[in-house]
């Protein structure tokens, strides 16, 4: 379990956050198979070509762009 969570996703960041994955994976050619949100952390099971890794899929630009679109809810946040 991670030592902060922030409960940020939830309304606009939820959506945008939702938005950009969806995106990447059409981009990378991932199929989601099942996606949940809770308010602190995603539930994802993908499908993927074996030449990407998740963390490639994930913390390479969505996290980026949410972090740069929401910075007020990140700051905000930090403990």
């Amino acid at each position: 379990m991670p030592k902060y969570r922030r409960k940020i996703l939830k309304g606009d960041v939820a959506k945008e956050f939702e938005r950009l994955l969806l995106e990447k994976c059409e981009r990378m050619e991932v199929k989601i198979l099942d996606l949940s949100f809770q308010h602190d952390h995603v539930h994802l099971f993908i499908y993927t070509p074996l030449r990407y890794s998740p963390s490639q899929l994930i913390y390479g630009t969505i996290l980026k762009n949410v972090r740069i679109e929401f910075s007020t809810i990140f700051i905000k946040n930090v403990i």
